[in-house]
């Protein structure tokens, strides 16, 4: 039987020890895995390759499988072919019916400013590899793609590739090992079907979308940085249609628009985000659902907005000028949160939605300026884990079913002062940094425990902490006693 505590506190300070339970949410989106294991570990023939070297104007060619038409590369049959040297205002067309292409850039430089450089119209697959240790560029003009493809295309090797324009794909495109630099004045990948990166390093730079599907986009593992900063509403980082998916790596991205948008379902399960945007963080018109990762949002609007949001397990800095967690929708909006730790600071309410707010389990800290309530729902339900907020409004979490205090600290703090709570093994219990001035705070815990003694503190450091301004467990530093209680 659970013990439910209601009580509100003036003038003294309480200590109280948290205990949350943490079940898995299952419910994510099927996706489609556009890659094989051709794509994981792609390897070339060096010794049976056709080698074509550019040098002082001149188009040497030592093999077979390619017709030049002038400065026009025409690739006709399946093998490997390996560039080198300069092409100036030259193009590679491939045109092998249900061959599979590998073209190999060797320190190879690539122009064409009228069109393509490089235009796949007929192929089985290609794969398009940097050399070990090797620095390539393809440049097109400024309004034109680097990379138009009807077939599906691997970017693998081990070298590194700048492309001064952006890859137009009409078929799977997948980013599978080496350096990949992309500098568009446009997207800086427009593919009609689907996305992936199993590895490597990953770069864009544009004027709109960095990534963008008409499927799904599928993210496994790499390193991936995308700026598209520039004041356009379609500079949004990464864009799906029907399906997100990241199961790994590090995101860095920094957008206009949206950083994340998808029509449909984003399902992350782990890996690092680092998100600042001038509009919303994660934005799906469906199904959100976090499982694991570390995540750092800095966003103008909501840090997450989407119909559905499902929060189970990783580490979340969210910091917005408007809502932090944000559901909406005519019927069927929801907030569930069953593990994690999510820290919000948001100048709106931290958790809005016109559904239900559902809690059990994980760590939630809310902090709002102090006109806002942190929670705002049409039904509520805190079951599980632990709440920690400030702000007005704070009767709200009085009717939760475990245990809930409030505490009136009757003197307002200023912004960025620590409040914590410990053990009599001076171990934290919580601690965060409020973004705005309080002076009021909501605590509710899956349970209290009693016949302890906890004392709460005012500024100081945590030396174990995440992102700096939460800690759930470690050490104070500096801090300054502002009473104890036994509960």
């Amino acid at each position: 039987m659970v013990k439910k505590i209601s009580c509100i506190i003036m003038g003294v300070v309480i200590g109280v020890a948290f205990a949350g339970c943490s079940t898995t949410n299952t419910s994510t989106s099927s996706s489609v895995v556009a890659y094989d294991n051709s794509d994981v570990n792609v390897e070339y023939d060096k010794e049976k390759a056709t080698k074509i070297g550019f040098f002082e104007n001149k188009i040497n060619i030592d093999g077979s499988g390619i017709k030049k038409d002038e400065n026009v590369l025409t690739i006709k049959k399946e093998g490997t072919y390996i560039f080198s040297g300069n092409l100036g205002n030259g193009k590679i067309v491939c045109r092998a019916p249900e061959k599979e292409v590998k073209i190999v850039f060797d320190n190879a430089v690539i122009k064409k400013y009228d069109s393509s450089p490089i235009k796949i119209d007929d192929a089985k697959k290609v794969y398009i590899i940097s050399s070990d240790g090797s620095y390539n560029k393809v440049i097109a003009g400024k309004s034109e793609y680097c990379i138009q493809t009807s077939v599906p295309v691997t970017f693998a090797g081990k070298g590194k590739t700048e492309y001064k324009g952006g890859i137009e794909s009409d078929k799977n495109i997948v980013f599978s090992s080496g350096i990949t630099d992309i500098a568009s004045a446009n997207d800086g990948v427009n593919c009609e079907q689907s996305v992936t990166f199993l590895d490597g390093e990953t770069t864009i730079k544009c004027g709109k979308t960095g990534v963008y599907s008409d499927k799904i986009i599928n993210i496994k593992n790499g390193t991936i940085n995308i700026d598209c900063s520039e004041k356009d509403e379609e500079s949004i980082s990464i864009r799906a249609n029907k399906t997100v998916s990241i199961n790994n790596g590090v995101l860095n991205l920094n957008s206009y628009s949206n950083a994340v948008q998808c029509d449909g379902d984003i399902n992350i399960s782990n890996g690092k985000l680092n998100i600042k945007t001038a509009k919303n963080g994660l934005s799906s018109l469906d199904l959100l659902n976090l499982s694991g990762g570390i995540f750092k949002i800095e966003s103008t609007h909501a840090s997450l907005d989407a119909k559905r949001v499902s929060v189970s397990g990783g580490y979340y800095d969210f910091l917005s000028d408007a809502e932090g967690i944000y559901a909406t929708a005519q019927n069927d909006a929801q907030i569930n949160i069953d593990g994690g730790t999510i820290n919000v600071k948001s100048q709106k309410s931290s958790v809005s939605t016109t559904g239900s707010f559902n809690m059990s389990g994980g760590t939630l800290v809310l902090s709002t300026e102090k006109s806002n309530s942190p929670l705002t729902a049409n039904e509520y339900s805190l079951n599980g884990g632990i709440c920690f907020a400030v702000g007005s409004n704070l009767d709200v979490f009085k009717n939760a079913e475990q245990t809930s205090v409030l505490y009136d600290l009757k003197k307002t703090q200023k912004k960025n002062t620590r409040f914590s709570i410990v053990d009599g093994s001076e171990n934290i219990v919580v601690s965060f940094v409020p973004r705005y001035d309080y002076d009021s705070v909501a605590i509710v815990s899956a349970a209290i425990l009693e016949n302890k003694e906890y004392s709460v503190f005012l500024d100081g450091d945590a030396k174990e902490k995440f992102q700096s301004e939460i800690a759930v467990n470690g050490r104070l530093e500096n801090a300054k006693k502002y009473g104890t209680i036994k509960v």
